[in-house]
This record gives C-alpha cells, sequence and structure tokens, in this order.
C-alpha cells in the first residue's frame, strides 16, 4: 500500500498526521484483535509501530496477532521489549506501580 502523506518542511510526515495516524491504526488492531482477525491485528499494529517505534499497547497487539498466528518465537520478543519500554518511564505514577523510586 503506497501512502499519500502530506510532508513537512523537512520531508517528514506532519506530527500532528502522525498522531492521528497511530490512534487510527491503534484503534484499528484493537478492534482486529476482538474479531479475530489476527492478520489484520498484525498488520494495523506495526503501522503504529511504523510511526511510533515505542508503542507499548502496540507492541503488546501485535503478540498477541502473532500468537494467535503462530510466530511464536516473534511473539516472546514483543512483550519484553514493551516491558523494557515501560520500566524506562520515571513518571511517578508508574514508579510507584512498579514500586520503583523516583
Amino acid at each position: 500500500m503506497k501512502e499519500f502523506l502530506p510532508k513537512d518542511g523537512n520531508g517528514d510526515i506532519a506530527s500532528d498526521l502522525k498522531a492521528l495516524l497511530v490512534g487510527l491504526y491503534g484503534n484499528c488492531a484493537m478492534v482486529a484483535l476482538k474479531l479475530n482477525n489476527y492478520r489484520d491485528a498484525m498488520q494495523s499494529s506495526s503501522l503504529v509501530l511504523k510511526y511510533d517505534s515505542g508503542n507499548v499497547k502496540s507492541l503488546y497487539r501485535r503478540a498477541v496477532a502473532y500468537n494467535n498466528l503462530g510466530y511464536y518465537d516473534d511473539a516472546k520478543v514483543l512483550p519484553l521489549r514493551a516491558y523494557s519500554l515501560f520500566r524506562s518511564i520515571t513518571h511517578p505514577l508508574v514508579c510507584q506501580l512498579t514500586h520503583r523510586k523516583t
């Protein structure tokens, strides 16, 4: 699928548009999982990660899709990546939930 998206002055996709696409594709992935359409969930999650490689929800959703499609080795790696991203967050609430000091 070829993308025809407006670019900013640097040739990158505008940040507002990126945020919109992340939300849109993330919602598509969630709906696809609810409908047990794992291939679409995998594709939508991959598109989110194209624009936001640290999106923890999409890492999880793609792992669920991989697991249900039988890609077990790939499914194991993604939750570990999501956990490492989550651990790096120093927001006080996250530290409280994970019993870490700020």
